[in-house]
């Protein structure tokens, strides 16, 4: 009994299991901070490091809404003009806020675009990256109204200084976003550390963003001495990008002893290879442009609510009257937006089935797209001004200024689909899907082909007006479905055809071996 003690009491043998448990007491009561060490690792590590696909989703929400709320200010004006006045005359007072829209609206998505390849190169973003990221975007929010302010005051140099230091803030906000994120690895693509393009990608990027904030110093600077020389370096700005590429190139090339020849092609190489064939985050071109889509299909109805809704004190009929006689109004938002619609289904056909990835090439034409498509709330309230003017031509221009943006929307989709043939970014078709490919060409040239023979009518006066081109928009997608079905049953019914000619053939190649078998056998028999 003793020993039995003892030997228990001892942990006599490995076996046992009051030793098994003594000795897993006594591992954890030797290490019992290393658990915990890691864990606090673990927990430091992500409230430190965070994904940054929210972040990129948030900063294109804000970037989508700021570049198509802009065009608020400009298709307010038209309550402005006179419908007996020619409407050529009517814009002549608003060239300059056309001009700050269209070139706001390219920095924007400049800043956007470079925004997204930056944010392409992180794995992980830290607080001070999101910190950054919010201020930047508060200061992206104020671009509509300093372009407004300068479109109403263009040769006033506060009004310049003002836009030119918003720029200028934005470019060193997102400059300081591109240094925390190169100071700390852990935050970089793995395989991104480790090519040999990040010196040159860190080295670009600040010629960039140098070249990008001394146009907006020259711009702020100049402004009271010269207002059209401040205008000029806010352009300058679209371009600090190609003219960093050319720095680069011509700097990397001539360096090289290899003749001029050689450093000429390399050169040209370089700047196909930068400004046409480099890639974009696919997934973040889809959500920029699904919003400005989204954004101005909506926004339109918000016109149409303040033009058509009346309040109780100014209705002076019956609510079934008043209603009818806006009748026209709800066909032309109707007809704009099933046309916004189609815009948008022919981009993601390109983008989501006929594309692989999508370059800096094919966005040229998006972005062409995109501001054609953001002019559409100006033009709705244009062609409702005029829909039954009598002066001149009134009304024709208006509508052939909606079938120009409508021709020139499209044509942009066909040629960014155009350029990811030349890129190598279109999907690869067999030769058994080479019927697809015409079948596409065909749907998609409808809206461009449509659209100019709306515009050359739109000189003959009497055979055009609003509310035809309106119905033509709204019956489109019907012939669009129906051309479509036709070339589909075509395609259908001439695959049958083959079908049943290759069968043929068969069965005629069988029935003559099994007469040339059955002529056969009586001489094997003979044998």
């Amino acid at each position: 009994m003793t020993s039995v003690n003892t030997d228990v009491s001892t942990g006599g043998g490995k076996g046992n299991p009051a030793f098994e448990m003594n000795e897993n007491i006594e591992e954890s009561n030797l290490e019992p901070e290393e658990p915990l060490r890691e864990a606090k690792v673990v927990e430091m590590q992500f409230h430190r490091f965070l994904s940054p696909n929210r972040l990129c989703t948030f900063s294109d929400a804000v970037f989508t809404i700021i570049v198509t709320i802009m065009i608020v200010p400009l298709s307010s004006s038209v309550d402005d003009y006179d419908p007996d006045v020619k409407v050529w005359q009517s814009f002549e007072d608003d060239v300059y806020n056309f001009i700050i829209y269209g070139i706001t609206f390219l920095i924007v998505i400049k800043i956007w675009e470079e925004h997204a390849i930056i944010f392409s190169t992180m794995r992980n973003i830290g607080d001070t990256v999101i910190v950054i990221n919010v201020i930047m975007l508060l200061i992206v929010s104020l671009v509509p109204f300093f372009s407004t302010l300068l479109g109403e005051f263009p040769m006033e140099p506060l009004a310049i200084v003002l836009q030119g230091s918003c720029f200028l803030i934005i470019v060193i906000l997102e400059a300081l976003i591109l240094v925390v994120a190169f100071s700390r690895p852990k935050m970089i693509e793995s395989e991104f550390l480790t090519s040999t393009e990040k010196p040159t990608i860190q080295v670009r990027y600040c010629i960039m963003f140098t070249l990008q904030a001394a146009c907006a110093i020259l711009a702020i600077s100049v402004a009271t001495a010269s207002p059209e020389t401040s205008w000029a370096f806010l352009v300058l700005m679209l371009f600090c990008g190609l003219l960093c590429d050319i720095i680069i190139a011509i700097c990397s090339c001539f360096r090289r002893p290899n003749g001029f020849d050689h450093a000429y092609q390399s050169c040209i190489s370089y700047l196909v290879t930068k400004r046409i064939r480099e890639h974009l985050p696919k997934e973040r071109v889809h959500n920029f442009s699904d919003g400005v889509f989204a954004i101005v299909a909506t926004l339109i109805i918000l016109d149409v609510t303040t033009s058509v809704v009346p309040s109780s004190e100014s209705l002076t009929a019956d609510l079934r009257t008043t209603l009818k006689g806006d009748s026209e109004l709800l066909l032309s938002y109707a007809a704009t937006y099933i046309t916004i619609g189609m815009i948008w289904y022919i981009h993601y056909t390109i983008f989501n089935h006929l594309v692989v990835s999508v370059s800096r090439g094919m966005n040229i034409f998006n972005k062409l797209t995109l501001l054609c498509v953001g002019m559409y709330p100006f033009n709705f309230k244009l062609v409702s001004l005029y829909r039954h003017s009598t002066f001149g031509r009134n009304e024709n221009v208006a509508v052939q200024i909606s079938c120009a943006l409508l021709f020139l929307s499209t044509v942009s989709l066909l040629c960014t689909w155009g350029v990811a043939h030349v890129n190598g970014c279109a999907r690869k078709l067999e030769q058994s899907q080479q019927f697809f490919f015409i079948r596409t060409i065909i749907i998609l040239s409808i809206y461009p082909v449509v659209s100019l023979i709306t515009f050359l009518c739109g000189f003959q006066r009497g055979i055009f007006s609003a509310v035809i081109f309106e119905i033509i928009q709204i019956c489109l997608p019907v012939v669009f479905l129906i051309i479509r079905f036709i070339i589909d049953r075509y395609h259908k019914h001439k695959n049958h055809r083959t079908m049943n000619v290759a069968s043929d053939d068969v069965k005629t190649d069988f029935s003559n071996h099994k007469d040339s078998s059955s002529k056969l056998e009586p001489e094997m028999n003979k044998v």
